[in-house]
């Protein structure tokens, strides 16, 4: 079945904007999801005629793009997804559009109904058609599947409640995967993350990691404060990093930067998840864990805070240059060790590349 994002958290509109950011980290660390991909987003770029990178190709090997792909490309990277309010008047033309679209399960449509909030009409008739479709003869699989993600990204409380009671009354299997695969992708507000931390203490190991990977979708410091806890509740130091979810796949928000710092100060066998988080940030991530390592003068503990922490630098413009000056600079030898390590990463990259 297909599915809005692949792992990892993970994106969806209030995701969207960081679907592509993530996408390209988790590739150096998870082979899924987008859940979800660290490598940098220039290797999707194309010029006219040019030929681009291809990922899927062994060797990392070029293929020609025509006119028409790079038109197509353009469109759909540029195109504004309006939200399904500003485009349907009632429940009945918004469930026209969603049946037509789980047939060749359209991500665009599904995008337009993401978060629609709580001034939506006709959303309450809605929800209740898409609910039925779940538990209908005449849905087939691959519908349900989209239709379990239109609830999942609703941001709605009650929809999410609706998968995991689903779980429970699934039929069979591979019922009960549609529903815990599409509670993976969920992304809400403060009420959705808090219903979710009560999920986290189920038995249900399945449930459990979709909870899990839901969470890592959302990068505030009441997520975050809700791994963190999980991860030293279950007392394994990988907290979910092998499956491509947890802590450290998480994308922060601004406001939780300072709790991750926190967290990674503590020095624990958990602070490398806390690490990893702060990179995927972007370059302003970077400079605070270049900033803690400095700060740090036991080389050891250093070390064990950048365990695999080169997977989630980030590939951006303004990168190379600050690593350059840092080590031109530094006294810390971790830090100079480090930054020398990103600097053959992105060389290699470019090879691989180009």
């Amino acid at each position: 079945m297909k599915k809005l994002f692949p792992i990892a958290l993970v994106v969806i509109v209030g995701v969207i904007g960081w679907m592509s950011f993530q996408n390209t980290q988790q590739n150096n660390t998870t082979a899924s999801t987008s859940n979800n991909t660290q490598s940098s987003d220039t290797a999707n770029q194309a010029t006219t005629g040019g030929t681009t990178a291809n990922p899927s190709q062994p060797g990392g090997g070029s293929v020609q793009l025509s006119q028409t792909d790079v038109e197509d490309e353009e469109f759909f990277r540029d195109e504004e997804i309006r939200p399904a309010t500003e485009l349907y008047s009632s429940s009945s033309e918004a469930m026209q559009a969603l049946n037509k679209a789980a047939t060749d399960y359209d991500d665009l449509v599904l995008e337009q109904f993401a978060e629609l909030g709580k001034d939506c009409s006709w959303c309450q008739e809605l929800y209740k058609e898409v609910q039925a479709k779940l538990f209908s003869n005449e849905t087939n699989e691959d519908e349900k599947s989209y239709f379990a993600e239109v609830l999942a990204i609703s941001g709605s409380v009650d929809n999410v409640q609706f998968l995991v009671d689903a779980i429970g009354k699934a039929a069979n299997p591979d019922m009960a995967d549609i529903f815990t695969e599409a509670l993976e992708i969920t992304y809400g507000g403060e009420e959705v993350v808090s219903y979710l931390g009560e999920q986290l203490g189920t038995s249900d190991e399945t449930l459990q990691e979709s909870v899990v990977a839901a969470l890592t979708n959302h990068g505030s410091k009441q997520a975050i404060d809700l791994l963190y806890n999980q991860t030293k509740q279950s007392g394994d130091p990988d907290g979910y990093y092998s499956l491509g979810i947890g802590l450290g796949e998480v994308i922060p928000d601004n406001d939780s930067i300072p709790h991750l710092v926190e967290i990674a100060k503590n020095q624990d066998e958990y602070s490398h998840l806390a690490v990893k988080a702060l990179l995927n940030a972007g370059n302003e991530g970077l400079k605070v864990v270049m900033d803690i390592i400095a700060a740090n003068d036991n080389p050891a503990a250093s070390a064990k805070l950048l365990t695999d922490a080169i997977d989630h630098v980030p590939y951006e413009e303004g990168t190379e240059d600050y690593l350059k000056g840092l080590i031109s600079t530094t006294k810390n030898p971790v830090v100079k060790e480090f930054a020398e390590e990103i600097l053959r990463d992105f060389s290699d990259l470019d090879e691989l590349e180009n």
